[in-house]
């Protein structure tokens, strides 16, 4: 019997879990963009900056990029001992004895104390380096570098951190001297009867300060046991803690608001220090080696390890209850103020103990996921809904018997027996007793809720928001603006006001069905998207998809937890508050944080520039900058520093001058660019803001001037002005210059053209010479006389015909070559009766000639014909034969003439001519050349005249060849 028992005794300890609770951490690690994982400390200097010492070197962390400081003659990776001098500056120093300082973004090298082989403590006090040497004690001055004052300590020297005063420590002689590390340590004071086995060269001593007194762990290297100590005026006396201390390494210790933090190689122990010795209270980090602390200037806790990385605790307030297999959850009940039932992931159900943080396992199985658990106080049943397979389990009896519910969507307590539940398909009220459901409204349903009287039940249905009188089963919709109200949650306060979760609108308060509240994300909601509401007191939870949020309604105030805090998933699937403290879940876990101390004030740092850069080139961050018009494409980098600023802190800008309203960047962007500006004065400021606050910081500026191109200014203009006036004046000029050119050309063309005019009849003229006129006369006289009264008159109307021509021909410059052919025919016909048939003559054109648009000059040709007749055939005694030929010069597109006789020839004219009495000049040929001079002039054509020669076989002149080039139109 008594084996049974204790079997059963253990079946029952075995399904009961002791669980852990740890403040909700940020791990980073290399895949967060940490550069290493080994870091040995940690420090946050006067703007904000995070400072990393690690194996790898020196980083600084500016809430969105670490950056690496080195020094070329720095000798190894590691450097260690951030500290801050009186003018912000970051000291550090390596295991060589080299110590460093940061200046102008640069890792300076102070000094190298090469006699120094391993790593000491130092402090930065009143301008002055103090380095504790494993002997002795060095204070240097920063600005010269001399060496001020030595401290021979004879033993290993320590320097203790006592919250911000630092001291010196060394023992010499059964004794502790211990000082302020000032330039000439004159404020020594010495602990006498000190155990040497305390502190000695064996020993690694860390100290700190508790109610103004110091105490020192004592950490012994060959048997790694370590112990506290406080000093005392008369010496030192041992304080006892607990065993999980004895057997740790302690790297530091800090007093934080009254809490001991140890730091050692298995974590974090959160402590107090009372007369009966150190207790510890927390326990955190356990299996981590922990080598510093920084709290930030918004409170995020960082804690540096040896080989994994760093930890922030964004808020040490928000913890975390370490389920088995860190499962996650799906809902949770509260029972009473000790006890909570969850649902997990893994479809179990457990009560949770909050006095012991005990966890235990309801003995009841499910195959699918578990929607809902609901309390019933009166009948100390737990109503459990699944997706197939739900149940009810009586807490007294610990019996359960099956349901039918499958997939409620909420479920509120009507009294013993009945439930009201929102089902997908309805409305309903459902008896346990019988296993019943019986519909108030047969739609499609997302949640309910009954108000305190338990006489009515509000429900958001597919078609909006209304509510069910329970005694009468009447539905009432609630509308706003003659509108549907659609909602997919809905929570009751205490002042009976009805708040619903408006799909995509927020949260809406209902009073009397009539609105009285909204509140979006205009007015401080992280997002209009809510998962689950819950009322509590004066306070409405709220969990959207950026964070959990709590509304007071009385002093309308809305605080914020979100991933900034270090919840990790923003899919809260329940709420419970328990007295004050809040518990949620998700699918990552189940959360815990007490409502009155959760709300950490964040500041936002001052933004600053990170970089300018013009005509994408990087250039010195100035306060003011002058720009051409067309190279003003400018991009300004900003930042503000701290923990996950480039996640949570939102920028606006303004460019004054140009647009004075303020712009919002997206979240994350941390620049603007502008691609071209006006010509002008400028100011561009920048502010930032946390995304939990409401007022920006104030601006930050950089001031820009923006030049006009030359081509815009007013002098170009001026310039431009007396060009172009010069230039219209050096056209016009030109202008008429060419003008007066064309006038005098045409006055000299018009000149020319009266000379050939005057020229055409001289030729006129001597064609009608005398001679020829004379001749004509006697030929008609002999006709006559001979009684050939015929002849006369044909000769006679021939004659006329071609004295008509030459008057016609005469009023024109040009004729064609067909009027012209016709011309010479009829003259030469005359010629031919005068001659009584003893002159022959032949015209000849070649096919290709377009003898009516071929034009020559008028009455040019004929001068020649009448030379070649008075001159060459009259002196001839017989067979007078003249020849005209009229061809085509392709190539040089021209009109060639060839008038070819049979005469006496050039000379034998010449001789003749000369033994005449009146010394008889041709005018008609010189007439003509005048005429050619003035026609090449004048035209853009040119004539050429060529006479020869006919020469015979024997060398004789046997006639003359006048040959004339027109060129002609085209």
């Amino acid at each position: 019997m008594i084996h049974r028992y204790f079997i059963l005794f253990l079946i029952l300890l075995a399904n009961q879990i002791s669980l852990a609770q740890q403040p909700v951490s940020i791990h980073l690690t290399e895949k967060d963009g940490l550069p290493d994982i080994e870091f040995y400390d940690l420090l946050e200097d006067n703007k904000g900056f995070i400072w990393l010492a690690a194996d790898k070197g020196l980083y600084r962390y500016d809430g969105r990029n670490y950056k690496l400081f080195t020094n070329p003659d720095k000798r190894g990776r590691s450097l260690f001992g951030l500290k801050l001098d009186n003018k912000g500056r970051l000291w550090c120093n390596n295991l060589s004895g080299q110590f460093f300082y940061v200046q102008d973004e640069q890792l300076t090298l102070f000094e190298d104390y090469s006699h120094i082989k391993t790593l000491v403590d130092f402090n930065i006090y009143d301008n002055h380096l103090i380095i504790y040497e494993p002997s002795r004690i060095v204070t240097v001055d920063i600005n010269t570098k001399s060496i001020t004052a030595i401290l021979d300590s004879g033993t290993r020297s320590y320097m203790g951190d006592l919250n911000h005063n630092p001291k010196g420590f060394y023992y010499n002689k059964n004794s502790i001297i211990y000082f302020s590390p000032t330039v000439d340590f004159q404020d020594a004071k010495t602990l006498n009867n000190s155990p040497i086995a305390a502190f000695n060269k064996r020993v690694i001593s860390k100290f700190f300060k508790w109610n103004d007194q110091i105490y020192y762990f004592n950490q012994l290297q060959t048997i790694s046991k370590t112990s506290l100590y406080q000093l005392l005026d008369g010496g030192i006396k041992e304080v006892n803690i607990p065993k999980q201390l004895q057997n740790v390494i302690v790297i530091h210790s800090y007093n934080n608001n009254n809490n001991l933090w140890v730091l050692t190689n298995k974590g974090v122990f959160i402590c107090q220090l009372d007369s009966g010795g150190l207790v510890v209270k927390k326990h955190l980090f356990k299996n981590e080696y922990i080598t510093d602390l920084v709290i930030d200037k918004d409170n995020n806790y960082w804690l540096s390890t040896l080989n994994n990385g760093v930890f922030v605790l964004p808020n040490k307030q928000l913890n975390k209850i370490n389920l088995p297999n860190n499962i996650g959850v799906q809902a949770i009940e509260e029972v009473n103020d000790d006890l909570l039932y969850i649902a997990t992931n893994s479809n179990e159900v457990f009560s949770y103990n909050l006095k012991n943080n005990k966890l235990k396992k309801l003995p009841e199985s499910f195959n699918n996921k578990i929607y809902n658990i609901c309390y019933n106080p009166l009948a100390k049943d737990l109503l459990m809904v699944a997706t197939t397979d739900s149940k009810i389990y009586n807490l007294d009896t610990k019996q359960s018997q099956s349901s039918n519910l499958i997939v409620t969507k909420s479920i509120d307590v009507l009294d013993h027996n009945q439930y009201l539940i929102s089902l997908p398909h309805s409305l309903s009220i459902y008896n346990k007793n019988k296993d019943s459901i019986y519909n108030l409204r047969t739609l499609r349903s997302y949640g309910s809720v009954l108000n305190k009287a338990k006489n009515k039940a509000y429900c958001s249905f597919v078609d909006g928001l209304g509510w069910v009188d329970l005694k009468t089963k009447k539905y009432k919709k609630i509308t706003h603006n003659n509108s549907p109200v659609y909602a997919l949650k809905i929570a009751i306060s205490h002042d009976d006001t009805v708040w619903v979760a408006a799909d995509g609108k927020g949260l809406l308060g209902f009073k009397n069905d009539s609105l009285i509240r909204t509140i979006n994300i205009k007015n401080g909601l992280a997002s209009n998207l809510i998962n689950v509401l819950v009322a509590d007191k004066n306070v409405i939870w709220i969990a959207t998809d950026k964070g959990l949020q709590s509304y007071n309604y009385k002093t309308k105030t809305l605080n914020t937890i979100n991933k900034q805090d270090g919840i990790d998933s923003y899919n809260i699937n329940a709420i419970e508050v328990v007295g004050d403290q809040v518990f949620f879940s998700s699918n990552t876990g189940l959360y815990k944080f007490n409502s009155n101390k959760i709300n950490t004030v964040r500041s936002t740092s001052q933004p600053y520039f990170t970089n300018v850069s013009i005509q994408e080139k990087d250039t010195i961050i100035k306060t003011s900058y002058t720009l051409k018009q067309t190279e003003s494409e400018i991009r300004f980098g900003f930042n503000v520093n701290g923990f996950q600023t480039n996640q949570f802190v939102n920028f606006e800008y303004q460019l004054e001058g140009y647009d004075n309203n303020w712009i919002a960047l997206e979240n994350g962007l941390n620049f603007v660019k502008f691609n071209t500006l006006p010509a002008g004065q400028y100011k561009f400021n920048v502010k930032a803001k946390n995304t939990s606050q409401s007022n920006y910081t104030n601006p930050i500026s950089i001031a820009l001037t923006v030049r006009l191109p030359f081509y815009k200014t007013w002098w170009f203009y001026l310039l431009f002005l007396l060009t172009s006036v010069g230039l219209v004046w050096w056209y016009y000029s030109q202008k008429t210059k060419r003008l007066n050119s064309v006038q005098l050309q045409a006055l000299e063309k018009a000149k020319i053209n009266q000379q050939l005019v005057f020229s055409q009849l001289e030729n006129l003229r001597s064609q009608m010479n005398p001679h020829f006129i004379f001749n004509a006369l006697n030929s008609i006289q002999d006709y006559i006389i001979l009684n050939e009264s015929k002849l006369a008159r044909q000769y006679l109307v021939k004659f006329s015909r071609l004295i008509r021509t030459y008057l016609e021909h005469s009023q024109a410059n040009e004729i064609s070559l067909n009027e012209e052919i016709k011309t010479l025919k009829l003259y030469l016909e005359l010629e031919k009766d005068r001659f009584d048939d003893d002159f022959k003559f032949e015209i000849n054109i070649h096919p290709d000639l377009d003898l009516e648009n071929t034009f020559v000059p008028t009455l040019f040709i004929q001068p020649y014909v009448e030379n070649a007749l008075k001159h060459g055939l009259l002196h001839k005694k017989n067979n007078k034969k003249l020849v005209l030929n009229f061809k085509q010069d392709t190539i040089n597109q021209s009109l060639i003439c060839e008038i070819i006789d049979n005469g006496i020839g050039r000379k034998a004219s010449a001789i003749i001519k000369n033994q005449r009495q009146d010394n008889y000049k041709s005018f008609a040929t010189s007439a003509n050349q005048k005429r050619i001079e003035l026609l090449n002039r004048s035209h853009n054509k040119a004539i050429t005249l060529n006479i020869e020669d006919i020469i015979n076989a024997k060398h004789d002149v046997c006639g003359t060849k006048v040959v004339i080039k027109i060129q002609v139109k085209d």
